[in-house]
């Protein structure tokens, strides 16, 4: 069994190692490529097919996007749902804020702002996809999030639940966006319940 795991935007393999060593723990080859970009990762992995995706924010909504092309269940953790929401949030920060930065880099990967090149965004959006996502799917998002505002998950969790999708929604209290060290130990069990839900045994 082939899982692909995505790291966040402007990080590294290494920073999603809580997420892609239960899932190795649990028997799945695993696969966690660098990328530079969401359209990067999509036009390169939409082609083949893994047992599994997996991801962190910007990897998250991209493992979603991946499974549309190819049924297969998802585990996305603190995934934006819209990136005009996103950026929204996100612009309306204090410059030299986490999130303004992250914000100016949103629109520098996507050729403006959203009011310049709103299609920019909508069509790198999960919900542009939504659809063709069949799952099952395991959002988790941290309490506290400031990047990733927990609404999102509560978006996702609410269109796909709609579409006959089975999609289980866990929210980590006082965790934020990525998690600290005392959270990987929910998260590895939650992982592994849903691993085990897909009947596949360790």
């Amino acid at each position: 069994m082939k899982a692909l795991v995505l790291h966040g935007a402007g990080s590294s393999p290494e920073a999603v190692s809580w997420l892609y060593e239960p899932i190795k723990e649990f028997g799945y080859e695993v696969y966690v490529p660098k990328y530079e970009s969401l359209e990067e990762i999509i036009e390169k992995y939409s082609r083949e097919k893994y047992d599994l995706y997996a991801g962190f924010s910007l990897g998250g909504a991209a493992s979603l996007i991946l499974s549309s092309f190819h049924e297969a269940p998802v585990i996305a953790v603190g995934a934006p749902a819209d990136r005009l929401l996103q950026a929204r949030w996100l612009s309306i920060h204090e410059e030299r804020s986490p999130q303004r930065e992250i914000y100016m880099s949103l629109v520098k990967s996507l050729g403006g702002e959203p009011y310049q090149n709103p299609m920019a965004y909508v069509k790198t959006s999960v919900l542009y996809y939504i659809e063709k996502i069949r799952g099952p799917v395991l959002l988790i998002q941290g309490s506290e999030d400031p990047i990733v505002r927990p609404f999102h998950s509560i978006i996702l969790e609410d269109f796909l639940r709609k579409l006959g999708v089975r999609v289980e929604r866990i929210v980590i209290e006082g965790m934020r966006h990525a998690p600290a060290g005392h959270h990987r130990g929910v998260i590895r069990e939650v992982i592994f319940r849903f691993l085990g839900s897909l009947g596949r045994t360790k």
